[in-house]
């Protein structure tokens, strides 16, 4: 039911529909805690890869190696894909 999703009581949310009032939003969800923890982790990990593959290419001269290049790449599009993630389940946009 819209009331109980809401918190609100059903004559509450009845009045402000009637009077074209602004509908409370929704609490933001539960999180599993677990989840959330863990994929924190799995973002630290990652920060270690790319940690990683930077000190592998500091220590080559010259121009660094295209799939080096192409890991750290797809490092940082993980990483931000996990943040938005970890975001959701905290029930942010």
């Amino acid at each position: 039911m819209v009331a109980d999703t809401l918190h609100v009581s059903l004559s509450d949310l009845g009045r402000d529909m009637l009077l074209g009032l602004p509908l409370p939003s929704p609490p933001p969800p539960k999180i599993d805690v677990q989840t959330y923890g863990q994929l924190g982790k799995i973002g630290g990990n990652l920060n270690q890869i790319a940690k990683g593959l930077n000190a592998l290419m500091a220590g080559e001269p010259g121009t660094p190696d295209p799939e080096i290049r192409d890991l750290q790449v797809q490092l940082a599009e993980l990483r931000e894909v996990l943040g938005q993630i970890r975001l959701g389940l905290v029930g942010e946009p």
